[in-house]
C-alpha cells in the first residue's frame, strides 16, 4: 500500500510523518536531491519533471507493506504533480493548514521566505486549487482522497485512521458496496429519490441532531472519509436527547 501525503509548504507534513512508526516513511525532498545528485530547486522545469518520474519509479520498486511519501501538488502556478504520481499511489491524503498559519510560518522560514509576501487570500486560493485538483485526480482514478486539518486533536486521530487504512478501509469501496446493495434491492423500473439529510427526512438537521449540535468536524467544509471516521468516533461518546430521538421517529413514520 502506497500512501501520498500532500500539502502546502510549511503545512506540517514532515512533523506528521515523524510520528508515523508503523510504515516506511520516505522524505520526498531528500530523495529528489539524492536522485538528481545536487540541488533539485536549481534544475530546469523539464529536468525536475524527469527527476520526479524517477522518484515514482523508486517508490514503485519498494516492497514494504505500507509506504508513506510526502509531496507537493504545485508551487503557486507551477504544477509539480505528474500522471505517474496519480497512477502510483493507492491513497491520497491532503494536510490542510489555515492560510493565516501558513503566512506566519513563511515569515519565519528561510526556505519558504519567497511565499511570505503572498496575501491570505492568495494562499487560500492556492490551497483550494490543490485540494480541488487532487480530489479530481483521485476521482478520475477511483482512488481515495482524504483531507486532514491542522487541528491538533484531528491530527492525533490521524494515526488511528492510518491503522484503519492498513486494515483495508476504503471510502470508495464502501460507497461502491452501498450503491450495489441499493441497486440489488430495486428493479430498474423503480424511481430512486436522493435527498439531502438536512431536515428533509426529519425536522432536525441530521448530523447536528446526532451530536447535540456540538460537532466541529465539518466546520472546514471538508467532507471526506476522514471526517466521517472522526464523526463516527464522536458519536460513540455523544449524549443524545432521547425525547428528540422519539420525536424524529414519529416524523419519519408520517
Amino acid at each position: 500500500m502506497k500512501i501520498a501525503l500532500y500539502g502546502m509548504p510549511c503545512a506540517g507534513k514532515s512533523t506528521l510523518m515523524d510520528r508515523i512508526t508503523d510504515a516506511k516513511v520516505i522524505n520526498g525532498s531528500q530523495e529528489l536531491r539524492r536522485i538528481c545528485g545536487g540541488s533539485f530547486s536549481e534544475l530546469l522545469e523539464e529536468e525536475k519533471h524527469q527527476v520526479r518520474i524517477k522518484y515514482t519509479e523508486y517508490i514503485n520498486a519498494l516492497n514494504d507493506e505500507v509506504i508513506v511519501s510526502d509531496g507537493h501538488y504545485s508551487f503557486m502556478e507551477t504544477v509539480a504533480f505528474t500522471e505517474a504520481d496519480g497512477d502510483l499511489y493507492d491513497i491520497f491524503i491532503y494536510l490542510y493548514c489555515s492560510p493565516e498559519n501558513l503566512k506566519e510560518r513563511y515569515a519565519l522560514s528561510e526556505k519558504n521566505a519567497k511565499f511570505a509576501g503572498e496575501s491570505i487570500e492568495s494562499l487560500r486560493q492556492w490551497q483550494e486549487f490543490e485540494i480541488n485538483n487532487l480530489r479530481e485526480e483521485c476521482h478520475r482514478r477511483n482512488k481515495d482522497f482524504y483531507v486532514v486539518s491542522d487541528n491538533e486533536e484531528e491530527q492525533n486521530n490521524f494515526f488511528d485512521f492510518l491503522s484503519l487504512l492498513r486494515e483495508g478501509f476504503s471510502s470508495y469501496d464502501l460507497a461502491t458496496d452501498i450503491c450495489n446493495q441499493i441497486m440489488e434491492q430495486f428493479n430498474k423500473q423503480d424511481i430512486l429519490y436522493m435527498v439531502d439529510g438536512d431536515k428533509t427526512i426529519i425536522i432536525q438537521d441530521s448530523y447536528r441532531f446526532c451530536c447535540n449540535g456540538k460537532t466541529k468536524i465539518f466546520d472546514g467544509d471538508f467532507y471526506t472519509g476522514y471526517q466521517s471516521f472522526l464523526f463516527e468516533k464522536e458519536l460513540q461518546t455523544a449524549s443524545i436527547d432521547k425525547s428528540l430521538w422519539k420525536e424524529s421517529k414519529v416524523v419519519q413514520t408520517k
